[in-house]
């Protein structure tokens, strides 16, 4: 039997007396796309910010592929395959479209190896065409995709998706997650995204996961969670 990709064991923290993540575990299997949701405050960003390796925990383990990497910095989590899009995104605003693609792709591979995964995530992502446009004249959708191609650039088998939506249409929205689930699929990638569109997440989730108060709520199909009671109770609604 195949091992999960990503085991989360017992994980905990704390700030100021207020526990954000309590005791929670869970896993992924390898190619899944799993949706986390929960009212705010729920823990959704600080465990991503475990996971990507942005804060320490007090307690618990993150494995990665049977290897534990708790607590690891972000750019060694990058070269073990943890790739990471935020809710307000990142990218290198004075450099060109394909610059930004070629920088997280030199830094994973060779030089030549790099050249050719740029200019087939400039393809893939709809990007060619804006390919030597500086990624501060963008349109803000263009620059929700430039970020996707960018955590991509370093061929992740783990992508952590915070909110990959935030401040998009509705149809853009539908658009950019069907986009993420072709290029996921091509590339063999897991993903975990937050999302708090309900149309996203029972569209585009293999599996969801719900947190209330720092613990995990529930777990399941999309119409699992859909008809849970205790989620409609605090979150989903009546």
């Amino acid at each position: 039997m195949t091992p999960p990709l990503l085991q989360v064991e017992s994980l905990r923290v704390s700030f100021g007396g207020v526990t954000a993540v309590d005791d929670l575990s869970f896993t992924l299997e390898t190619g899944t796309r799993t949706a986390l949701i929960g009212p705010n405050g729920a823990g959704k960003s600080t465990l991503f910010s475990l996971i990507g390796g942005q804060r320490r925990p007090d307690g618990g383990r993150v494995i990665l592929d049977g290897r534990p990497v708790t607590g690891l910095a972000p750019h060694r989590l990058a070269h073990l395959g943890v790739g990471r899009t935020f809710q307000i995104a990142r990218v290198f605003s004075s450099m060109t479209v394909a610059d930004c693609i070629r920088v997280p792709a030199r830094a994973a591979m060779g030089r030549s190896e790099a050249e050719t995964r740029a200019a087939r995530l400039l393809v893939r992502l709809s990007l060619d065409a804006v390919a030597d446009s500086p990624a501060h004249a963008l349109s803000y959708g263009d620059i929700k995709r430039l970020e996707l191609a960018m955590a991509l650039a370093g061929a992740p088998r783990l992508l952590l998706m915070d909110e990959p939506t935030a401040g998009m249409a509705a149809a853009e929205r539908l658009a950019m997650m069907d986009l993420v689930a072709r290029v996921a699929d091509g590339e063999g990638v897991t993903i975990l995204f937050t999302e708090h569109d309900m149309d996203v997440v029972f569209g585009h989730a293999d599996r969801v996961l719900v947190l209330d108060h720092g613990r995990l709520l529930a777990e399941g199909t999309p119409e699992a969670i859909r008809s849970d009671a205790r989620v409609r109770a605090v979150y989903l609604g009546g």
